[in-house]
């Protein structure tokens, strides 16, 4: 899918990889997916889901496959190595690192066209990072 900006800059759709670690998170977990699924679905945007487990005991693995997403379980790391292996799968070329019990709002589902318009439009970007910036005197 290709994305109009204005300076014609992006030539591609952006394309966004969810990574998410978990352990023992069936109580969370399917929230936490069907809420990026929703408001990705809404924006029309490529994107992929990724789940790391960690070698959980309940239903997690289960339920992140029922919803159609890839999972990949590593027992034993630590969450940022968790996260390093979800970043090394990821084919997306903005990766968000998300927690488990993490439910993306209605607020999320505007900013990503925000992200999106920043991103194909560098002076924009430079502009919006001036003014969110000061430098320490």
């Amino acid at each position: 899918m290709l994305l109009s900006c204005k300076r014609g800059i992006c030539l591609e759709s952006l394309s966004i990889s969810f990574i998410i670690p978990a352990l023992n998170e069936a109580e969370n977990i399917g929230n936490t997916i069907k809420s990026i699924q929703y408001f990705m679905i809404k924006t029309g945007l490529d994107y992929e889901i990724i789940v790391i487990d960690n070698g959980s005991q309940d239903a997690t693995v289960e339920i992140v496959k029922n919803l159609g997403v890839q999972v990949s379980v590593h027992v034993g790391g630590t969450i940022g190595h968790l996260r390093n292996i979800g970043a090394d799968k990821a084919k997306g070329k903005v990766l968000i690192f998300l927690d488990a019990d993490v439910v993306l709002t209605e607020h999320w589902g505007h900013q990503i066209h925000f992200v999106n318009d920043m991103l194909c439009n560098r002076e924009k970007l430079f502009d919006w990072f001036a003014l969110c910036t000061t430098r320490k005197q």
